[in-house]
């Protein structure tokens, strides 16, 4: 696949134009890059992944977005033509079920051989949360705009849209209540929320492993209802088995 951009155009018009008229050009996959690693040990990274999944026969191109807003949320975007340009046959079969999957286990062993070569302790889990034994909210995507109000102190404005339905819906519009969903913060905020959350989770929940009492239990449910997160670990007085 050529890298120019007029060039990358024209190839893929030719592509479509020699497809049938319901295949797939290409397939786009966002990868998050780890910030722990430089941009020669990121390129090397993808180029890496791209040929693993690919087996060297399907053509691909990335987009790297580490500079300027993007550098503290490095990414890239890498589209993959799945045909083998040679036989005209598909290679990846990225319109199979389980391809997402196959993906994503190729990517956190890619991206965690990477960071083990660098020298780096952290790793990846392309696993949720849950899968993982992680008793917590996931955090969400906060994007460059977001962090921006964030940093000028600008307040967001949360308030009730109307959104259109899909075609097949029995009406064509709905309402959502957005203050009722994000409680009008920011999405730097909701993080923050879900992380502070944890610090007391942690804390409370140490103190009531070691007392085995009621009143530890209490504390820790008020104080954790401003996050969603009431637990309660003691549902009578007890003493501690110790």
């Amino acid at each position: 696949m050529p890298v120019a951009p007029a060039s990358v155009i024209d190839w893929l018009c030719q592509a479509e134009d020699t497809s049938r008229a319901n295949a797939r050009i290409i397939d786009k996959v966002t990868l998050a890059l780890p910030r722990e690693l430089n941009a020669a040990q990121r390129v090397q990274l993808v180029r890496s992944f791209a040929e693993d999944v690919t087996m060297g026969k399907a053509p691909w191109l990335a987009a790297y977005h580490d500079k300027g807003k993007d550098e503290s949320n490095p990414h890239c975007h890498l589209i993959i033509r799945d045909r083998d340009p040679e036989t005209g046959k598909r290679v990846m079969g990225m319109s199979e079920h389980g391809s997402t999957q196959r993906l994503r286990l190729a990517w956190e062993r890619h991206a965690n051989a990477a960071l083990e070569l660098a020298g780096r302790q952290e790793r990846i889990d392309h696993r949720t949360l849950k899968a993982q034994g992680i008793d917590r909210a996931p955090t969400i995507h906060e994007g460059p705009k977001a962090r921006a109000m964030e940093g000028r102190g600008a307040r967001p404005v949360s308030r009730e849209r109307a959104a259109r339905n899909m075609a097949k819906c029995r009406t064509r519009t709905r309402r959502i209540n957005y203050p009722q969903i994000d409680g009008s913060r920011s999405r730097p905020g909701y993080n923050r929320m879900v992380r502070e959350g944890l610090a007391i989770f942690g804390l409370r929940s140490t103190q009531i492993s070691s007392s085995g009492s009621w009143e530890h239990c209490a504390e820790f449910i008020i104080l954790s209802r401003q996050w969603t997160v009431v637990v309660s670990l003691c549902s009578k007085p007890r003493r501690s088995r110790e």
